[in-house]
């Protein structure tokens, strides 16, 4: 049964914002009160009524008419305006102030691209910070909230910062920042002042709220990764999968080892493989030192595992045949033949009986489940009979054609106690 979640909705404090002006005013829809709107609608029925009888007089009124003037139809004379005289000063004057205006929003435009082309501007970064963060105004101060009670948090820490505009001093460095944000959380007697805060900017090469969004965003990284992976260790019974994650991580940095194993057959094959987990990104590094990078998509690091599964199946039939005396013919792990793999490519193997009288050819897919086949082919073959173009005994050795074997029902307990049942009921001891 599904458990219920409480979920906390809160309204928004402040009213909507209808415009915000050069001088960073806010101006705000005020609501309407309930009386308001009550009166507002007493006032529409009274206005409906008073047009409604408004038409019913005028209706009567013109029914009286023509009962009376016996008038169906009047002739009205076209009222002719005389032309107002306009002074030629006035017009001149007019068009004079109107080209002024027009130049005074040329130059103020002009100077603001000039201040875009010194350096940054301190309204695009705090729009673009509005962007990322709920900002309001309260009196002269800007003040930003770093909390999620909106998204129905009850962290009641409330996570206040306040954002002003930098000094000439402040603005240096390789990234200058004409937004100065101010974090009271690091308050206390270990907080830090101004010059260190100033000093691990310059560092980092990064701002304040820049390295919080980034671990943020690295913890967000680092859930999905591991939902991930517990996922694939519940659904895939064979091979097993196991991560282990450091415990000396960074905030911005961590990583987990991979390990894929068979239960009963650990000291024959053994797949790892090191996931480094940033902020947006994934790196693979594979036990043969093939490194590969995936975006944030859940979906890439799901193919890698179930693919890296595949060949872990193939790589530990291949040392189990070594153990039992058996001989490889082929192993590929791009395999070219069949439909085509959504998720990677097929692999597959062929070994021999030590006599090399039995062959047996296995194929693993991603579909998206792993899905495998087993095929076995006798030599010599059980009916061989001569003709007059094949004479000779030594052609019944060619072997006959591959029998699919139901991999289901097999006994066995996982892929390789299968297989292992399997090559040891097909070895023959030469007599």
């Amino acid at each position: 049964m599904a458990q219920s979640v409480s979920v906390s909705v809160e309204a928004p404090i402040e009213n909507q914002i209808l415009s915000i002006d050069y001088d960073e005013t806010e101006k705000r829809i005020k609501k309407k009160s309930k009386q308001f709107n009550l009166r507002q609608i007493h006032l529409k029925n009274i206005l409906n009524k008073l047009k409604e009888a408004y038409t019913e007089v005028t209706v009567l009124h013109d029914v009286l008419n023509i009962a009376k003037e016996k008038h169906y139809l009047v002739l009205y004379p076209v009222l002719i305006h005389e032309a107002i005289e306009v002074k030629p000063m006035a017009v001149v004057y007019a068009r004079k102030k109107a080209l002024g205006m027009a130049g005074n929003i040329l130059i103020s435009g002009a100077e603001r691209l000039k201040r875009l082309d010194n350096g940054p501007d301190f309204q695009i970064e705090l729009l673009r910070l509005r962007q990322n963060w709920r900002l309001k105004k309260v009196s002269d101060n800007i003040i930003g909230d770093l909390s999620f009670r909106t998204a129905g948090s009850k962290f009641m820490h409330p996570g206040n910062f306040e954002v002003s505009k930098a000094d000439e001093s402040e603005m240096k460095g390789p990234n200058p920042s004409t937004l100065s944000v101010t974090i009271p959380l690091l308050a206390g007697p270990h907080s830090y002042d101004r010059h260190e805060l100033w000093e691990i900017t310059k560092s980092q090469n990064q701002t304040l709220l820049e390295q919080i969004i980034a671990q943020a965003q690295h913890v967000f990284m680092r859930k999905r990764t591991q939902y991930v992976l517990d996922t694939l260790a519940r659904d895939v019974k064979d091979p097993q999968i196991t991560s282990h994650w450091n415990a000396l991580n960074s905030p911005t940095l961590s990583w987990v080892k991979i390990n894929i194993t068979t239960h009963g057959y650990d000291t024959i094959t053994r797949t790892s493989l090191v996931i480094h987990v940033k902020e947006r990104s994934l790196k693979a590094i594979c036990r043969d030192g093939r490194v590969m990078h995936m975006s944030y998509e859940p979906q890439e690091l799901r193919d890698l595992i179930l693919q890296q599964n595949c060949q872990h199946q193939i790589s530990g039939l291949q040392n189990l045949s070594r153990c039992m005396a058996w001989q490889l013919l082929s192993n590929s792990n791009h395999l070219g033949i069949g439909d085509v793999e959504p998720l990677g490519n097929a692999n597959s193997i062929l070994i021999s009986s030590p006599l090399g009288d039995r062959v047996i050819a296995v194929q693993v897919r991603c579909d998206p489940q792993i899905v495998v086949k087993v095929y076995v082919l006798h030599s010599p073959k059980e009916f061989f009979t001569s003709g007059p173009l094949v004479q000779g005994k030594h052609w019944e050795n060619l072997g006959s054609e591959f029998k699919e074997v139901n991999f289901e029902k097999m006994e066995g307990r996982n892929f390789l106690n299968k297989m292992e049942f399997l090559m040891a009921a097909l070895t023959k001891i030469k007599e």
